[in-house]
């Protein structure tokens, strides 16, 4: 047999034919791009062919689907829904904000990548890109897994990556930009 020596004992990359054809979203660099990016790291679901929030609150919804609009022009719509409460044994209302996109859920499997279900996510650098972009990025996080304070002077995180050294890192410059306004 015929063996290109080569190649022999390499490895080969390929990729699937129908992936080649699928819809491209440029995203635009910016807040909403951060508050996409942040959003999907609290609250969201990356799958293999879509990405997904479910949310109890319609503004948070309708903020993350105005935001993928702005940052990747999807026009994404909202679903009412109702999910089980084990801890209340009753069905509570929520929102649903769905996109079908393999291009889409790639992308943040890229941006983010890990485990989502074992809580094995690395911190999405390219949000570090601009002031702008990170202060999405902790919006979008914030509205899902945290809260404003009552007078106005800042945000409190609940689980904002508390064993990834590098992610600590990278929050660390936000108290300089803060100061030097």
């Amino acid at each position: 047999m015929w063996r290109p020596l080569h190649i022999v004992g390499r490895q080969i990359e390929w990729t699937r034919a129908r992936s080649l054809c699928r819809e491209r979203y440029t995203p635009k660099l910016g807040h909403a791009f951060g508050y996409v990016v942040g959003a999907m790291c609290a609250d969201g679901t990356v799958a293999n062919r879509y990405i997904s929030l479910v949310v109890n609150e319609e503004h948070f919804a309708q903020a993350f689907a105005d935001a993928l609009y702005e940052a990747f022009t999807i026009d994404a719509h909202l679903e009412s829904v109702t999910r089980p409460s084990g801890f209340l044994n009753s069905d509570l209302p929520g929102f649903h904000v769905r996109v079908v996109s393999s291009y889409l859920a790639d992308l943040f499997r890229q941006c983010v990548g890990g485990d989502a279900h074992h809580m094995h996510q690395q911190f999405p650098f390219v949000v570090l890109n601009s002031l702008e972009t990170f202060e999405g990025f902790i919006d979008g996080y914030v509205e899902g897994d945290g809260f404003r304070k009552k007078n106005g002077a800042g945000r409190m995180v609940v689980s904002a990556y508390p064993n990834n050294p590098a992610a600590r890192k990278a929050i660390k410059p936000q108290a300089k930009w803060r100061n030097a306004r």
